[in-house]
């Protein structure tokens, strides 16, 4: 990994890593593009973890294919910017919050949404 470790992307409270690949290629890509350092608020999330933070309970965190990122003074310029990449760059689920973009590799169609 070139942008990101992986005690970024491990799960907080146990130390669990099973993040897949094409999430991780994604991550590198999306901050490539974005050309300033991602935060990764969340990424591998065991059970307990997950239920303690209000995940749902089918979340892609769960299964290594999702993470919640953020930029330091994060404009909505940016933002903008950071969904539109994640688009382009293939990420099925996107999630957009107030602080952080939800990205992830999930089956199927597209699928967005507002927190």
């Amino acid at each position: 990994m070139r942008f990101f470790t992986k005690d970024e992307l491990k799960c907080p409270c146990c130390g669990l890593y099973k993040i897949e690949n094409k999430l991780i290629n994604r991550l590198e890509r999306l901050r490539f593009k974005m050309g300033r350092p991602l935060k990764i608020n969340s990424a591998m999330r065991c059970d307990e973890h997950n239920y303690n933070v209000g995940g749902a309970r089918q979340s892609q965190h769960l299964l290594g294919l999702a993470a919640d990122v953020s930029m330091l003074g994060m404009t909505a310029e940016q933002k903008y910017k950071m969904v539109e990449w994640a688009v382009l760059l293939g990420f099925k689920g996107i999630g957009i919050s107030d602080s952080y973009i939800h990205v992830d590799m999930r089956e199927g169609e597209r699928c967005l949404w507002v927190y």
